[in-house]
């Protein structure tokens, strides 16, 4: 047992939720689909808010060039009159609407970094881009740009018929900065930095693939889907609504036996890893000697 380790403060990332930015969903089907609806439900509550304090207001872009078909009709989240149209346009029309949020979608793959690029220039505001995606080549394409791009949020998750993760990383371009009311302002490793293989696929854009390794989809199941989905709004809740700040970045689940593991805001968890004068675990059974040996003088004296 690692006593350091549990000993160790949880860092609080000060996540500025009375900013407005610029959420950036590449995917619209499996795991997008199901984050869509909550997220711009949330933001339509955020930015009548905004509104009324008279700031900037949160901007959304889905990107997508899939078009629905029958077969997504079992496992993601669209009815039969869309049959046909694309995703991302659906997903932008019916749900801002419903919501009364402008959406602007982009009916084409993300394929190279001076697109994703151009779409946070145009934005203005610090952006959120959630990878909704079922390829290791467009992570990577997310990778590149967050790696250079100050204040970015990059929320990705990755599943498999019932196991996945959801990451949130996020790029200060500093080392950790001592914040106000126990808040701070440091990086948060990213998908890529958790799981470096990534990097180094073999698999395809889709804009690389065949129209017959297209119709070859990965088997999923539709609560994996939802689950991996609300996993990305809690995180994407937090950074729209809290001031207590974000203590976690990471969380691996298993939609089948119902477990979730969480990796808190610890510093071996961080990079770089925070400063510390003393080891926390050595500061700690400091204290329980001190009131070990204060305890055995009383018993002395008494």
């Amino acid at each position: 047992m690692n006593l350091e380790n549990i000993f160790a403060p949880t860092y609080k990332l000060d996540v500025k939720p009375n900013q407005a930015k610029h959420w950036i969903v590449i995917g619209a089907g499996g795991n997008g689909g199901y984050l869509i609806p909550n997220l711009l439900r949330q933001i339509s509550l955020q930015n009548k808010m905004l509104e009324i304090s008279k700031k900037p207001l949160h901007q959304v872009t889905i990107i997508d060039a899939d078009e629905v078909e029958h077969k997504n009709l079992t496992r993601q989240n669209f009815i039969p009159q869309d049959v046909n149209r694309n995703k991302a346009e659906v997903m932008a029309s019916r749900y801002g609407r419903a919501f009364g949020t402008e959406v602007t979608y982009i009916s084409e793959y993300l394929d190279s970094e001076a697109m994703l690029k151009d779409i946070i220039r145009e934005g203005s505001l610090p952006p959120v881009v959630i990878g909704a995606v079922d390829n290791n080549k467009t992570r990577a394409i997310i990778h590149n740009v967050f790696k250079i791009t100050r204040g970015m949020f990059w929320l990705d998750a990755g599943n498999e018929e019932w196991a996945g993760q959801v990451v949130l990383g996020y790029n200060a371009q500093r080392d950790f900065q001592e914040g106000n009311r126990d808040k701070h302002v440091f990086n948060l490793p990213s998908v890529a930095d958790i799981y470096p293989e990534i990097l180094e696929a073999t698999d395809k854009l889709p804009t690389e693939l065949s129209c017959a390794e297209r119709a070859v989809s990965n088997p999923q199941n539709i609560f994996t889907n939802q689950l991996a989905a609300t996993l990305m709004m809690g995180f994407a809740n937090t950074i729209l609504t809290s001031n207590e700040g974000l203590t976690q970045h990471a969380i691996a689940f298993n939609s089948q036996n119902m477990s979730f593991t969480t990796t808190l805001n610890k510093g071996e968890n961080l990079i770089p890893k925070p400063k510390q004068e003393e080891p926390v675990a050595e500061v700690e059974v400091k204290k329980v000697a001190k009131k070990v040996a204060k305890k055995k003088k009383e018993e002395t004296t008494s």
